[in-house]
């Protein structure tokens, strides 16, 4: 009974990470963990405690992420069986931490109270939370803290960031989950936890844009609707064709085309000339962003050029998807077993500077780069000029056209939240946004269609959040540092009379 029961708890923590636009996400979020967090509390077993929690973490993940079968299967030429095993092992590996850290805090507090084993266990998932993020390049993606993109707890990420936010939920949850447990707790104080509290968390308080109207500007989108592997059968002519064409008739400030939009020119002189040649831009006034491969001797970067005052500015990708665009030396035995095209890009080094324009500066980020806020943030500390709008560009049709594109656009949803920019996002099917600094999406393109539009938005000039500045510093390593010391204190401040030690 309580495996069924942490399953389904994981299928609506996975529920709510989505890429569900409601405030009752949150709520949904937060009772789901509770039920983790009670299964540790009242577990006496450390056996069944890390089974449970690998059960738990696995599945959620699992229901995440599973998405990733299609670009290994459908584009890599993976046996379907064998790309699903991937996705479970992929799964079930990053369960491993939330499995050893919970039995570690459970070890450590066993002789705490029910409050400080609850802030031990709060403390524990939130260092799980870290190193699914930091470790072997990392991969937060379905993170607990975007659930809360709609609700309460978003007031708080200009603060504290989507990884704070997913500390506070585990904590609210583990609240929730001592009330239950709790001999003497009162039916009040019960349904304040289980009905008032996640319907706290549900409601969406309104914030103040800070958009400036002297930064106030145009952008087209634009978005191809290209299948990768005609894509790349073709050389992407005629995908290039459509963006040229539409490039011309833009008369918007900012042109924003997808992730290898022009694959074909893999030289910053041909893509010069090829502007110059279609009239593209119209004015000096008038700036281009587009995704490309650019070509660095025997080797191919995934990179953006910058049409910006009739010079080209490059970035190119430096935060790279495992075995999408690089495979780990150990495991270069997998790709017997696939065949996805240009899966072996050279990675950006040095700084990562912005795109200027006149008095806009645009933070790029490339794909699933905007997954990792802590890096967007240092582009506020390594520059002058801080942003005043965020980018991305990406091609998210290696992965179908549900959850993956719902998920993505919640993530660009909170770096606008975090960071308090406005996020500008263009893809080759979905979702092409803008997004206010509310993290309120103003305008968005059709998913899975050939479509263009320009939207208007405000940047924004204002001094860094407190999370970019923090974060631009030093990282995760402030929460590192305090869910640590926070899992060993819990035990000496709550404690109670001597129990006897999980076996």
């Amino acid at each position: 009974m309580s495996a069924l029961l942490l399953i389904l708890a994981a299928y609506l923590q996975a529920l709510s990470v989505s890429g569900w636009a409601s405030g009752w996400a949150a709520g949904l979020q937060c009772l789901s963990l509770s039920v983790l967090m009670s299964f540790a509390l009242k577990s006496r077993n450390l056996k069944s405690l890390a089974l449970g929690t690998w059960l738990f973490t696995a599945t959620w993940l699992l229901l995440s992420v599973e998405w990733i079968h299609i670009s290994l299967s459908r584009y890599g030429g993976m046996p379907a069986p064998m790309a699903w095993l991937a996705v479970l092992l992929l799964s079930g590996g990053l369960a491993m931490y939330h499995a050893l850290a919970i039995c570690m805090a459970k070890r450590i507090t066993h002789q705490a109270s029910w409050m400080g084993q609850a802030l031990s266990l709060a403390c524990a998932w939130t260092l799980a939370e870290l190193a699914r993020a930091t470790w072997f390049t990392g991969f937060p993606w379905g993170s607990p803290g975007y659930a809360h993109t709609d609700g309460l707890l978003k007031i708080t990420a200009p603060y504290v960031g989507v990884m704070g936010i997913s500390a506070l939920s585990a904590g609210l949850a583990a609240l929730m989950a001592v009330s239950r447990l709790r001999a003497n707790a009162s039916w009040s104080y019960q349904a304040l936890t289980h009905l008032l509290l996640p319907l706290g968390l549900a409601w969406s308080p309104a914030l103040t844009s800070l958009g400036s109207s002297d930064l106030a500007q145009t952008v087209t989108l634009l978005q191809a609707n290209v299948d990768p592997i005609k894509k790349f059968q073709d050389g992407g002519k005629e995908e290039a064709q459509w963006y040229l064409q539409q490039m011309q008739t833009s008369s918007a400030d900012l042109i924003l085309a997808p992730e290898t939009a022009l694959a074909q020119i893999s030289s910053r002189e041909a893509f010069k000339d090829t502007l110059a040649q279609s009239g593209i831009p119209k004015s000096p006034q008038q700036a281009v962003i587009i995704g490309t491969m650019e070509q660095k001797g025997e080797d191919y970067a995934n990179a953006a050029w910058g049409w910006m005052g009739g010079q080209v500015l490059a970035y190119h990708k430096q935060h790279l998807v495992p075995f999408g665009e690089f495979t780990p030396p150990a495991l270069s035995w997998i790709n017997q077993w696939l065949n996805i095209p240009y899966s072996n890009f050279t990675e950006g080094q040095g700084t990562r500077n912005p795109f200027v324009h006149r008095q806009h500066v645009y933070a790029l980020g490339i794909c699933y780069e905007d997954l990792f806020g802590e890096e967007m943030a240092k582009l506020f500390q390594a520059n002058a000029s801080h942003p005043t709008a965020l980018v991305n560009i990406s091609n998210l049709a290696w992965f179908g056209d549900g959850k993956a594109l719902d998920q993505h656009l919640i993530i660009g949803r909170m770096r606008a939240l975090e960071l308090r920019r406005p996020m500008l996002m263009a893809t080759n099917t979905g979702w092409s946004a803008v997004i206010d600094d509310t993290g309120q999406v103003t305008g968005r393109l059709p998913k899975s269609q050939r479509a263009s539009m320009t939207l208007d938005y405000r940047g924004v000039d204002e001094p860094p959040t407190l999370y970019a500045q923090w974060a631009g510093r030093w990282g995760h390593m402030p929460l590192w540092i305090l869910a640590a010391v926070g899992l060993f204190l819990s035990g000496l401040l709550f404690t109670r009379a001597k129990i006897p030690s999980p076996e």
